[in-house]
């Protein structure tokens, strides 16, 4: 499990270099489903890759996952991070709520570096425009926006539920700060591959400035699609603590749904992963990952190695909660699927 702070931290809008799995379409994503589907022997190690992957950043894992928490824009391995570009329209649209001198429901357009536009709506309770506090929202429906050669369009909604201090100064040090976000159909198009997301999720981030950092990221529902590979997480929540000198305690559940597997299994960490060299590899040294089938409840148990390169896969082909099938494998092999 690597770089999960890149995209909690950034926001970033990832993208793979390499893509696997079915294909899958990029309209109506609220409405994808995925049917529930058997674990066994022969997909027990893929299943598991899919769903690291869902946490992962590493290039030429399962697709459209690494949109998730993926830090790479296309092939070229440029980053665009929305954290940033949202720091910045939102120092507009704090000036336009100044100019107006209006909390505001409609600030209007601010255009993007390049070219195309944001349409802007919401409530800035400073009507000044010089600070953003909980309960402050904001609409940004992105027309054809340039921004460093990343083509945006579509809906991405916020809502500040708490923040100390305003995040979005670009001088803070130490931050907490809770984001209820939501993409509509929001997709970027990097000139190689357009990536899509629609759905919800709660951003939370602890950083005391020292290195320590708490993070989240949870949902009811997040669909996203490269065009290429399909996935769909629901009921997630995915959360890791990181420290200063690298140790890190990671937990996370849902179920994932991924064109990939040609099908959804749950999962849910029994006893948290953890590890001490989260900025180098971030692979776990221990910890316990479940996956059931809501089909039939076969199963398996992933369990993360001392030497934090080997992995133990047990396998229960009938449901019974006896792990008849050991399957010996790493996280590079797994990384690799």
């Amino acid at each position: 499990m690597k770089q999960w702070t890149t995209w909690l931290l950034g926001m970033t809008l990832g993208m793979l270099t390499a893509c696997g799995g079915g294909g899958g379409g990029g309209g109506g994503l609220g409405n994808v489903t995925f049917n529930s589907i058997s674990i066994t022997p022969g997909n027990a190690e893929t299943v598991g890759a899919v769903v690291i992957d869902s946490t992962d950043t590493v290039q030429g894992s399962t697709g459209g996952s690494n949109f998730l928490l993926g830090v790479t824009v296309g092939s070229t391995a440029a980053s665009f991070s929305f954290a940033e570009f949202a720091r910045q329209q939102l120092g507009r649209v704090q000036a336009l709520a100044g100019l107006n001198g209006v909390t505001g429901v409609n600030f209007g357009t601010i255009d993007c570096t390049d070219n195309g536009f944001v349409r802007v709506s919401g409530f800035i309770a400073d009507a000044t425009g010089n600070t953003l506090t909980a309960g402050d929202s904001l609409q940004l429906d992105f027309v054809n926006c340039d921004e460093m050669g990343v083509i945006l369009n579509g809906g991405f909604g916020m809502g500040i539920a708490s923040a100390s201090p305003d995040p979005f100064t670009g001088n803070e040090t130490s931050i907490a700060l809770t984001l209820d976000t939501s993409l509509n159909n929001f997709s970027a198009n990097d000139g190689l591959v357009t990536v899509t997301a629609h759905g919800d999720m709660t951003l939370a981030i602890d950083d005391d400035g020292a290195g320590n950092v708490m993070l989240g990221l949870s949902g009811s529902s997040l669909a996203a699609t490269d065009g290429t590979d399909t996935i769909k997480v629901t009921s997630y929540n995915y959360q890791i603590a990181t420290t200063s000198i690298g140790n890190f305690t990671a937990n996370i559940s849902g179920t994932i749904g991924s064109s990939a597997l040609d099908g959804s299994v749950s999962f849910q960490t029994t006893t948290d992963f953890t590890g001490n060299d989260f900025v180098a590899n971030g692979n776990a040294t221990a910890g316990d990952l479940l996956i059931t089938s809501d089909l039939d409840n076969t199963s398996e148990i992933l369990t993360a190695q001392p030497d934090g390169i080997n992995v133990v896969i047990l396998v229960d082909t009938d449901g019974d909660t006896i792990y008849e099938t050991t399957i010996m494998t790493t996280w590079t092999a797994l990384q690799a699927i």
